[in-house]
């Protein structure tokens, strides 16, 4: 009973973190100046692009937050009294923030403003 509760919760967790993954990632590029909406934009056939858009620092910070956070669930599902929360948690998060960086990544390439 109380590993299915953990499962639950896990879940519910992981649902969370992947929703607020995109938005944080943002977030951090602007903060750290990956990416700069106030410097002159990259103008292509779709539109202007936001400055910092494509760049090894732009795909380093979605790709190696998403790995790390990845990689603490499969930690975490290494030992027992974890596993119950850690699996669920780490399958939410990839199902739901996949679909959304790939959305907020579609965004930064076309120009449009993001949904945020």
């Amino acid at each position: 009973m109380l590993e299915a509760a953990g499962g639950v919760a896990g879940g519910i967790a992981g649902a969370v973190m992947g929703f607020l993954y995109p938005c944080a990632i943002i977030v951090l590029q602007r903060s750290v100046g990956i990416t700069d909406p106030h410097r002159p934009a990259t103008v292509t056939q779709d539109g202007p692009v936001e400055y910092g858009v494509g760049s090894v620092g732009y795909w380093a910070s979605w790709i190696a937050t998403f790995a790390a956070i990845i990689a603490i669930g499969v930690m975490g599902s290494r030992y027992r009294h974890t596993r119950a929360a850690a699996v669920p948690a780490t399958m939410a998060f990839a199902i739901v923030s996949l679909p959304l960086a790939l959305l907020f990544i579609a965004f930064d390439f076309g120009g449009a403003p993001h949904p945020s």
